[in-house]
């Protein structure tokens, strides 16, 4: 089995790797960046930022996927809005990728990179803390293999219903 290298410099293009590891261009040119591979000249540059059908500027395959299906839907939507909590002493404010009907979604592009893993941890435990509903899309779910259920426009179709609230029983 040929390594990602290897497929790289026989020929294969950054955004068709990106298709054989379900992952998004931008999250594979990272990969590829941060795994030392000497990038051609002519295919370095990420096809992302891009803009959406909408106008709404986006940083991957996958966000732009979503964006246009939200769109194509009449679905009103806020593109990396701001996560409730998230402000700390010094640090910067924390962002999902977008906000539809009251559901925040998040899309882990990136998988098995530590840096990026680390800042997944704290913002699920940031969403956890203010009991903020939550849509996550892997990208397994953007493969044409992906089940039926799994795929990424089953699980935001979640988003088409406003999250219920479970208050909890306090003692009398």
């Amino acid at each position: 089995m040929k390594t990602l290298e290897e497929w790289y410099v026989s020929g294969c293009d950054i955004s068709e790797l990106a298709h054989r590891c379900n992952l998004s261009y931008d999250a594979m040119f990272k990969v590829m960046k941060n795994s030392g591979i000497k990038m051609r000249q002519m295919y370095h540059l990420p096809y992302y930022p891009a803009v959406a059908r909408d106008g709404q500027l986006v940083r991957s395959s996958f966000e732009h996927r979503v964006c246009n299906w939200l769109s194509d839907r009449n679905i009103a939507h806020k593109h990396e809005p701001y996560i409730p909590g998230s402000t700390a002493k010094g640090r910067r404010q924390k962002r999902g990728d977008f906000l539809v009907n009251g559901w925040f979604i998040e899309i882990w592009g990136l998988i098995g990179v530590p840096s990026y893993d680390a800042k997944k941890v704290e913002k699920l435990a940031l969403y956890r803390q203010m009991n903020i509903p939550l849509i996550e899309i892997f990208p397994a779910a953007f493969s044409k293999d992906a089940p039926s259920g799994e795929r990424w426009e089953d699980v935001l179709t979640r988003c088409l219903t406003r999250p219920t609230f479970h208050q909890p029983t306090l003692p009398i």
